[in-house]
């Protein structure tokens, strides 16, 4: 199964402990840095080719620019980002039963971090950083 998680931020220091039961997320006024707290809900510890897990992240007030992956961190090798346009729709079903309701508009853009397959979940601690303007 894939996970998709939405993210709104409105503060440039927000920190989002154990972010759905996986994650310390902790944002900056340009970069995020997700660490891995607790892998013992994953499905598989290392993604299968055909999984992936989707971080989406929104902004209340600004638009993003430029995204990228930042040092080799583990979590780094198997991760891709991209930006979302303002005005961009996700039109994804509620697989997880969350209740969001769908379609959701990121007005201001934000971007996507994407897990893939071969994502070593094996040992807390790992990191994925993201720089973004």
């Amino acid at each position: 199964m894939t996970r998709i998680s939405l993210t709104a931020v409105s503060d440039p220091e927000l920190e989002l402990p154990n972010y759905i039961n996986f994650y310390d997320m902790n944002f900056s006024a340009n970069s995020l840095t997700m660490t891995l707290v607790n892998n013992s809900d994953a499905a598989d510890l290392v993604l299968p080719e055909n999984r992936f897990d989707r971080y989406y992240v929104g902004f209340a007030a600004n638009t993003v620019t430029s995204v990228s992956l930042v040092g080799s961190d583990e979590l780094n090798e198997f991760a891709t980002v991209s930006i979302l346009p303002a005005g961009f729709v996700l039109e994804a079903g509620d697989a997880f039963e969350t209740g969001i309701p769908v379609p959701i508009d990121f007005s201001q853009g934000g971007f996507l971090v994407e897990l893939g397959g071969g994502t070593d979940l094996t040992n807390t601690g790992v990191t994925v950083n993201v720089s973004f303007e």
